[in-house]
């Protein structure tokens, strides 16, 4: 099924390309697709919605098929980029023990050196997207969790942020990310220049073992958060 999935994508794509290049929504992409009788994945006529040419560009930023620029940041050579995984809405039974977001001992096995992403809570419709984007521009060896919370800012140890980064005990990354927004676009950039920030830390600390760096670090997480938000738009994966 997933391997028909592929090759659908890579059949539209080519069509797709074009008309993101052009600066189309998802939904004018649908219409055009509709209007020249392309058949949908199930091989139907004037089936095509925006939420079926999100799906694609989903599928085809995991299989690298959508060219985004070049950044500065380096990208690792020789390994296979992450499994993304959504665990929606997972609430843990009464009188479960809480794991420490320090020290999470996440239960997943890696196979190989093949890393793997797992998305909790409720993120933003197109957050899903965004995070395949960037685990396929930069990707991982390991483990790394994205929670998202509904609230529009997180408290740990005093301290309000967006978001927060942890290293885990067992060499793999925790992402927590306040998710709570209105539907206007300049929060929702804010979740997602946040999503990439703290994608940075595990890259930085985890992936190449670099020490925190304070406020150096800081800056270029920031930057790094803003580029790929900007290569995301370009690429069509987010669409404002």
């Amino acid at each position: 099924m997933k391997a028909n999935a592929d090759d659908f994508a890579k059949t539209v794509m080519p069509l797709i390309k074009p008309l993101l290049q052009e600066g189309l929504n998802h939904s004018q992409i649908a219409e055009k697709l509709n209007e020249a009788h392309v058949l949908s994945s199930r091989g139907k006529q004037g089936q095509w919605t925006a939420q079926a040419v999100r799906n694609i560009l989903v599928r085809a930023a995991t299989l690298l098929l959508v060219e985004t620029p070049a950044d500065t940041e380096p990208m690792v050579t020789g390994v296979a980029p992450p499994k993304v995984e959504v665990e929606l809405c997972r609430t843990p039974k009464a009188g479960t023990e809480r794991k420490r977001a320090d020290g999470i001992n996440f239960s997943k096995q890696l196979e190989g050196n093949m890393g793997q992403i797992i998305v909790e809570g409720k993120p933003p419709c197109q957050a899903q997207a965004f995070i395949n984007f960037l685990a396929n521009r930069h990707p991982v060896d390991f483990i790394v969790k994205f929670q998202f919370k509904c609230v529009e800012q997180l408290l740990h140890s005093g301290m309000k942020a967006s978001g927060f980064f942890w290293p885990t005990d067992t060499g793999n990354a925790l992402i927590q990310v306040a998710s709570k927004h209105n539907g206007l676009q300049p929060v929702l950039d804010r979740i997602y220049r946040t999503i990439a920030h703290e994608y940075f830390h595990a890259l930085s600390q985890v992936r190449d073992r670099r020490p925190y760096r304070g406020q150096e670090e800081e800056t270029e997480a920031m930057r790094f958060g803003s580029q790929q938000l900007m290569f995301a738009k370009e690429a069509g994966i987010i669409v404002t």
